[in-house]
């Protein structure tokens, strides 16, 4: 599905041969809420997205960023894309340190 390796491109995978999986159809999603959290510690980095995308596999609407390390700080970061009707949502994590962690499940939204 041509879809999935485009929104790969939007997850920071670890391995060359993980994907996105396409996980059906849903009809909850958190709707203008799309987040990306990464957590950094000395050894290694989790980071879990919650993305809306258009048709076209591009990002829509706002994108709040959360960055924490492990001293305890965190900041956060708005990033605005272009406004579009969501067609699909990503959700994914992604776990680097002693032992790799790492899924991202696509899925088309009915609206």
């Amino acid at each position: 599905m041509e879809i999935l390796q485009k929104v790969r491109k939007l997850v920071p995978f670890v391995r060359d041969e993980s994907n996105a999986k396409f996980g059906g159809t849903c009809t909850l999603y958190p709707e203008n809420d799309s987040y990306v959290k990464t957590h950094r510690w000395q050894n290694g980095w989790r980071e879990e997205g919650n993305l809306i995308l258009d048709c076209n596999s591009n990002l829509i609407g706002k994108v709040y960023e959360m960055d924490s390390n492990g001293r305890g700080e965190s900041w956060e970061t708005v990033r605005s894309y272009p406004d579009g009707v969501p067609a699909y949502f990503l959700e994914y994590s992604v776990k680097f340190d002693t032992e790799e962690e790492e899924w991202a499940t696509l899925y088309r939204l009915k609206i």
